[in-house]
């Protein structure tokens, strides 16, 4: 439930509304951040990801070919993927789209 104007503060957890009784400190801590973590912008972890695509095989791609946004060609600098989806991000905005697998030995025409 949350809080009505000028009521106690509190955090929401999980969907639930944690209210602390007056004069009890309240901290929420966050997942450490590892070496797999850091391209990703700051207070955002893979686990998070994972949490919010509901993909626990949501990865940050390393290995990234071309990445067009309708049909031009952008400058990713971080490429998230996971089920056939991705999020791309560029100097201006994030963008999702699909991730498009090439096979070894294919050639573009």
């Amino acid at each position: 439930m949350p809080p009505t104007p000028g009521g106690v503060l509190g955090i929401e957890r999980d969907g639930e509304w944690v209210r602390p009784r007056l004069g009890v400190a309240v901290a929420e801590l966050l997942a450490a951040r590892t070496e797999e973590d850091r391209p990703l912008p700051a207070g955002w972890t893979l686990a998070d990801v994972r949490r919010l695509t509901g993909s626990p095989d949501a990865r940050i791609l390393d290995t990234l070919g071309r990445v067009t946004l309708h049909g031009a060609p952008i400058t990713a600098d971080l490429a998230v993927g996971w089920d056939g989806l991705c999020v791309v991000r560029d100097t201006e905005a994030r963008h999702r789209g699909r991730l498009v697998l090439r096979r070894p030995g294919l050639r573009r025409r």
